[in-house]
């Protein structure tokens, strides 16, 4: 039997006691003390960890970040890969029997910068930087004039690039207004034998008259030509000019 004279006379009984009657848990409970440091330390890394975690899914871009050339922006878009068919297309008319000059090469070129903003759609505004650095670009045009003498290819060369595009863009419409039945009849038939030839057959033709070209694209979407004769005029104070071999084209 413990001796309790001896047992409150101990002076470590006695200190516990008086800690306990003081409410100093820590020291009255000195086994309990190093884990609840340690589940203290667990508890504020996993909030740590927690507030990284949300940081990097919800980031707060720049407005002036958003624009330029920087990691938020994707590598590779749809658009991307829309306007690498289009080059496939073209290079493909030259395989099959449709080789254009150098000069028509410019032409493409020209007509190509000039439907960026139709080829990207959505991802134009947070690729821009990227794609007028790779273009050579101060801004982006949504016109081109070709003016050159009489069978220099400007006909071919529409013809050219309005079957790649197409056959490369799903689900897009393009309008050409020629300056006469005549002329939008020649070209039209150009762009259906093209479009044939890509293709490999006609299988992809879904409607084909003198004035509509409905076809299957490459990505099995449906693509619409339209080339309708106009009277194309300049009006002046004084008289009217005819402007002759001109084809104003209308991409949607």
């Amino acid at each position: 039997m413990v001796n309790l004279r001896q047992k409150f006379h101990n002076p470590t009984f006695k200190q516990n006691h008086e800690y306990r009657k003081s409410g100093n848990e820590e020291q009255s409970y000195p086994n309990i003390l190093p884990l609840c440091r340690w589940s203290d330390d667990i508890a504020k890394k996993d909030k740590l960890d927690f507030e990284e975690r949300r940081k990097k899914e919800l980031r707060i871009i720049r407005k002036s970040d958003y624009y330029k050339e920087s990691e938020y922006q994707r590598k590779t878009t749809s658009g991307d890969e829309k306007l690498s068919d289009l080059y496939e297309a073209l290079d493909r008319l030259d395989e099959v029997g449709f080789k254009r000059s150098s000069a028509q090469r410019q032409f493409h070129m020209h007509y190509i910068s000039a439907c960026l903003k139709k080829i990207y759609g959505k991802d134009l505004n947070r690729n821009l930087a990227r794609i007028l650095k790779e273009h050579d670009l101060e801004e982006l045009r949504s016109d081109v004039i070709v003016s050159t003498p009489r069978r220099w290819g400007k006909t071919f060369s529409v013809a050219l690039y309005v079957a790649a595009y197409l056959w490369s863009q799903p689900g897009c419409e393009v309008s050409i207004y020629s300056t006469g039945r005549r002329a939008s009849r020649k070209i039209l038939a150009l762009i259906w034998k093209m479009v044939v030839a890509l293709a490999g057959g006609e299988r992809i033709i879904q409607e084909y008259n003198v004035e509509n070209l409905v076809i299957f694209g490459k990505r099995g979407e449906i693509s619409k030509c339209f080339s309708y004769p106009s009277k194309v005029q300049i009006d002046t104070k004084r008289k009217k000019k005819s402007i002759r071999d001109k084809y104003f084209v209308l991409l949607c």
